[in-house]
């Protein structure tokens, strides 16, 4: 950079010498590639090529430069003539005026809206788009990966939920907390410290709305057995989430509960005993415990979809947004 702005210094003529042109009008044209005869002169990646005069100066260039200086006198005059009966405050208003025209067509792009899915036990070659063979067919990830930008290159902080979770949010490994390993249970306090600056508090330093959606699986609240009679305090609202949605923990694992925010839909008043895997006869497995009235484990997946899309919708329009489907 440094030999292309001494190159791009050298040579710089007299204002005097070309018309009273500026030589940031003289950069403009000394990046032209202008022709006369065998005569060439270039200004690619800082390097000249073929040959140039002596003194530095470009065939046919005083020429250029004087229709340069010609054109923007002209306009200029144009310009200004409507103006010339206008005293000099009016004049100095109107080019005020001009001026705020012109930083108000200069806004600033809106920043993205980001949404980060994190999905537990998905095989790298379950999507299609990297493994053609896969027996899952997979036409939205297929075309996020056609549309946008794919990595061949991951690495994750454990093989497990909760310190997956806690890496993602806080950058750090779980094992700097008390959990050394292992995941977090229905019960369990909050794990992320809320001084910690975390992923969903950055977003919100730039103006984001945060919302997250899903297993939650980081704790909540501060006793030693979480008390789902009081607010769940602390938990995603002080991870820097604005809203959340979800379970408090696996759909193994109970109270088997939907959580919004700092309360539940509905408390587990109810008992479910324990179910098989599926390939051995039950409906899925879990543990048994408290159950919500009403709560289905096969309902979980759609209705946090359903609160994920009615986030982004009302967000979209707005603020921009950072969603995270946990």
């Amino acid at each position: 950079m440094e030999r292309m702005r001494d190159f791009m210094q050298s040579d710089v003529p007299d204002v005097q010498n070309h018309g009273g042109i500026s030589p940031l009008i003289w950069r403009k044209y000394r990046s032209t590639c202008i022709v006369s005869g065998d005569t060439r002169y270039y200004n690619t990646r800082g390097r000249r090529t073929d040959t140039c005069n002596p003194n530095g100066r470009i065939p046919l260039l005083d020429s250029a430069l004087n229709e340069a200086a010609v054109l923007a006198k002209e306009t200029l005059q144009n310009v200004l003539r409507p103006c010339r009966h206008l005293t000099n405050s009016m004049r100095s208003y109107l080019l005020l005026v001009l001026f705020c025209l012109l930083n108000a067509c200069q806004t600033a792009p809106k920043p993205p809206n980001v949404v980060v899915i994190l999905a537990d036990d998905l095989g790298y070659g379950d999507v299609e788009h990297y493994n053609p063979a896969s027996k899952i067919p997979t036409p939205n990830l297929n075309r996020i990966a056609d549309e946008g930008m794919r990595f061949t290159d991951a690495h994750s902080p454990s093989a497990v939920c909760t310190p997956t979770r806690y890496g993602l949010l806080t950058g750090r490994y779980a094992w700097r907390t008390h959990l050394k390993r292992g995941v977090l249970q229905g019960y369990s306090p909050n794990l992320i410290d809320t001084t910690r600056f975390t992923l969903p508090k950055l977003f919100k330093e730039h103006g984001y709305a945060t919302g997250a959606t899903g297993k939650w699986h980081l704790g909540l609240g501060y006793r030693d057995s979480t008390h789902y009679d009081l607010p769940l305090v602390p938990g995603p609202n002080a991870a820097g989430f604005d809203y959340f949605f979800g379970i408090p923990s696996s759909l193994d694992f109970a109270p088997y509960v939907f959580v919004a925010n700092t309360g539940l839909e509905a408390q587990p008043t109810e008992w479910i005993e324990r179910s098989a895997h599926r390939r051995q006869g039950g409906g899925g497995f879990w543990r048994a415990g408290n159950i919500a009235p009403g709560f289905r484990h096969a309902d979980v997946l759609p209705k946090t979809t359903e609160k994920a899309v009615t986030f982004i919708r009302n967000h979209a329009a707005s603020s921009p947004f950072f969603c995270t489907c946990l």
